[in-house]
């Protein structure tokens, strides 16, 4: 695939402020042009755990009144299982979906498609949105497209939720004795992030947290979002690190 989309794509979205309508028109005309590709959709993750459908390019009026608009995680859809498996979802025998994907036969929007693509966009890690793309070509899967996608999904992220990664919500702790902090960057957690942290070093999963703590998934999916960006990493492991580190100390 050749880079001159990627460095296309970066130029495009430096010259101005877009929209998501803008961009994701760009992605199904220029971007995506040698993969055939006849629609692009982006859904994203809200406060309720549900995928939403934030935009759509090259999907007609008709076939939009026969897809959803929210899905469930729940839900058994390519999309929302990019979302739990944290990988990019292939289908390249369309329009013969298999037992997995039955809510998806009758869609008439993929009658005369090869290929179903759903990758996942991750700010610091975490998953907080689905990049869709059907192509009327079959695309095999290969090193190389894979590459490709995963880059214009992490330059997406980097310019939506650029807001996220550099003027996250200041949240400050007003009992001193139980907060951490990382020696270089010295913001201070809230309690609540802080025992999502402990959490977090415990191996848990956001499911796990969030049934331990009564939060909703998407709400410790945001608090680990601030927690990476107030520590400055982007891993879980590391953050984890981080936490032991100080607990040795204390």
């Amino acid at each position: 695939m050749p880079l001159g989309h990627i460095s296309e794509f970066v130029i495009f979205l430096t010259n101005k402020d877009h929209t998501l309508q803008e961009i994701l028109n760009h992605l199904n005309r220029v971007v995506f042009r040698t993969l055939d590709v006849s629609s692009v959709s982006l859904s994203q993750l809200n406060e309720n755990n549900e995928l939403v459908v934030a935009a759509r390019s090259g999907v007609s009026k008709e076939s939009v009144l026969n897809m959803p608009l929210t899905y469930s995680l729940d839900d058994r859809y390519p999309n929302v299982n990019a979302i739990r498996t944290l990988s990019t979802i292939w289908i390249d025998t369309l329009p013969d979906w298999g037992d997995e994907y039955l809510l998806m036969k009758n869609y008439p929007l993929l009658e005369l498609s090869k290929t179903y693509l759903a990758i996942p966009i991750f700010v610091t890690g975490t998953p907080v949105a689905v990049l869709t793309l059907v192509s009327s070509t079959r695309i095999a899967p290969n090193i190389e497209t894979d590459a490709f996608l995963k880059a214009v999904g992490h330059i997406l992220s980097m310019y939506m939720y650029r807001n996220v990664l550099s003027s996250p919500e200041e949240e400050v702790s007003n009992n001193s004795s139980d907060k951490t902090s990382n020696s270089t960057k010295g913001n201070d957690l809230t309690d609540r992030q802080l025992v999502i942290l402990r959490l977090i070093s415990e191996d848990r999963t956001n499911l796990g947290i969030s049934q331990f703590l009564g939060y909703s998934e998407s709400t410790i999916r945001q608090e680990i979002m601030k927690i990476f960006v107030k520590l400055g990493c982007s891993h879980r492991s590391e953050a984890a690190k981080l936490y032991r580190s100080y607990s040795s100390k204390s």
